[in-house]
């Protein structure tokens, strides 16, 4: 997702793994951003007994963050993939 997380924040943003960025007290070099991996999800849902998903409904802020609609769409588009 770092090319979305990009995208969406205009090259202003980057994906990370932590809320604290490096230099910070608590920052943890070693908690990396995962690599997205759409097939392991779907096994995931599968064993928890969703092999076709669930509905949700996403709620977010609007024009109280940066961008934040857009990031809320994003996530939004992208939690589909999941289902098999």
């Amino acid at each position: 997702m770092c090319g979305s997380a990009a995208r969406v924040m205009e090259g202003q943003a980057g994906a990370t793994a932590q809320w604290l960025p490096a230099g910070v007290f608590s920052h943890t070099p070693d908690v990396r951003v995962q690599r997205q991996d759409i097939e392991g999800a779907r096994c995931l849902l599968a064993e928890a007994g969703f092999p076709q998903g669930f509905r949700l409904t996403l709620t977010s802020p609007n024009d109280r963050f940066p961008n934040d609609s857009r990031i809320a769409q994003a996530v939004a588009q992208a939690w589909p993939r999941a289902r098999a």
